[in-house]
């Protein structure tokens, strides 16, 4: 099940967004007015797509994004805003490293889209990290065979096949 922070000072737009994400099931959706009352709630709770409004009284979207980012730097950020300007962008990708910008109200169907596409992202960069820390782990291992071989093959040169000594060395 996926976990999705939504926050927006606006109750309603708010309340729309968590039932169409109720209503496609799947989701742990948790909903919040306040900047500061999601932020302490990701200290808690690791979210794999936050979605905020832009303009709100306790601080702006692209700030909450960027300091819910110090948090959870893998979760897939959404920006939502009735104005659209190049300031706007410009901060929000700047500071915060939005993934996703959408014009507010959202329709449903773009709304699942983009939560949708938000989970696919966070499921490739968890497996890509899985890979990485898989790599490295046979990297090393790796490193210690080949240290055991050429320290085998030195003391008894005669147990590994011919040439390998030669064929490593290249």
């Amino acid at each position: 099940m996926a976990n999705i922070l939504l926050l927006d000072d606006d109750q309603n737009h708010l309340n729309a967004m968590w039932r169409v994400l109720w209503l496609n099931g799947e989701h742990d959706a948790e909903r919040f007015i306040s900047p500061s009352a999601a932020l302490a709630r990701a200290r808690e709770k690791d979210f794999d797509v936050v979605i905020t409004d832009w303009r709100m009284p306790e601080m702006d979207g692209a700030r909450f994004l960027s300091e819910f980012r110090q948090l959870q730097p893998a979760t897939f950020r959404v920006l939502l805003s009735t104005h659209i300007n190049a300031e706007l962008f410009r901060a929000a990708i700047n500071s915060a490293q939005i993934h996703h910008f959408m014009q507010k109200p959202c329709d449903g169907f773009v709304l699942m889209q983009v939560v949708n596409e938000g989970l696919a992202q966070v499921e490739l960069s968890r497996e890509l990290e899985r890979l990485r820390t898989e790599l490295e782990m046979t990297r090393r291992l790796l490193e210690v065979r080949t240290r055991l071989l050429e320290s085998v093959a030195g003391q008894f040169p005669t147990v590994l096949p011919q040439g390998w000594k030669s064929a490593h060395s290249h």
